[in-house]
C-alpha cells in the first residue's frame, strides 16, 4: 500500500474586488472565506492586490494625466494599514473558517500622505496575523504609486503543513527569490497575481511564465 501522505485543501479565490472600496472589497472578501471555509479549504489564497484593487490604469491612461492622478488619491485614501481594522476584520473571517489567509493589500504606512507597498497578508486560522510580505520591486506602473519592500519581510511562514511562502507577480520569475523559499523548504507556495492580465495573447510573457514556473514550483516544492 505504500506511505500514506495528509491532503492539504488551498482555494484559489478568482474573484474582483469592489474596486478602489476598501470596506466593500473587505466584507468580500469576508464572504468568500466564509464560502472557502465551509467547503473545507484550509488554505485560502486571494490576488494581489485585492484590497482595494490593483492600479491597473496606468496601462491605459497618462501616469501624470487627471484620470490616473484621481486614481491614485482614491487608491491612498481606501489602503489599508497593517495592524488596522480591515486586518481585524479578515483575521474574524479566518477564525471562522477556521483556514490560513493570504489576501493581497495596498498597504499605507499610517500617518503618511503617500507611502504604500504592494502587500501580501497571511492570516492563521486563530485569526492571528503571522505576518506580511512587502514586494521587493514594484513592476510597470506599480512605480509610480507603490514603494519597494526592504527584504525584511521575505520568507516562509511555518505551519502545520511545514513551511508555506508566497510571492508577488513578477516576484514568482525571480529566480533568486525562489531559490530562497525553496531553500527554506515551503511546500505550499501562493503565487498571486493581478487579475486584468489577457491570457490569450501570443505576446503575454509574463502569463506563460507563470504557467512554466508554477510547473517548476510544484515539481521542486514536492521533493
Amino acid at each position: 500500500m505504500g506511505d500514506q501522505y495528509p491532503v492539504v485543501k488551498v482555494a484559489a479565490v478568482q474573484a474582483a474586488s469592489v474596486f478602489l472600496d476598501r470596506e466593500a472589497s473587505t466584507e468580500k472578501a469576508c464572504k468568500l472565506i466564509r464560502e472557502a471555509g465551509s467547503g473545507g479549504a484550509q488554505i485560502i489564497a486571494f490576488p494581489e492586490s485585492f484590497i482595494p484593487g490593483h492600479p491597473l490604469w496606468y496601462h491605459h491612461h497618462p501616469a501624470t494625466g487627471v484620470v490616473a492622478n484621481k486614481f491614485a488619491v482614491e487608491l491612498f485614501k481606501n489602503s489599508v494599514e497593517v495592524p488596522g481594522p480591515e486586518i481585524e476584520t479578515l483575521s474574524g473571517a479566518a477564525r471562522e473558517a477556521n483556514a490560513y489567509v493570504v489576501i493581497g493589500i495596498c498597504e499605507k504606512l499610517p500617518d503618511t500622505f503617500g507611502t504604500m507597498f504592494n502587500s501580501q497578508i497571511w492570516i492563521g486560522p486563530n485569526g492571528e496575523l503571522i505576518g506580511k510580505h512587502q514586494k521587493l520591486m514594484p513592476t510597470v506602473g506599480e512605480r509610480l504609486v507603490h514603494m519597494g519592500g526592504f527584504g525584511d519581510t521575505f520568507g516562509a511562514f511555518q505551519t502545520e503543513f511545514g513551511p508555506v511562502s508566497g510571492l508577488i507577480c513578477g516576484e514568482n520569475s525571480n529566480p533568486l527569490a525562489v531559490f530562497g523559499l525553496t531553500a527554506e523548504g515551503s511546500r505550499i507556495h501562493v503565487m498571486s497575481w493581478p487579475n486584468h492580465f489577457p491570457r490569450r495573447h501570443k505576446r503575454n510573457y509574463l502569463a506563460r511564465n507563470a504557467v512554466l514556473q508554477t510547473k517548476y514550483l510544484r515539481s521542486e516544492f514536492a521533493e
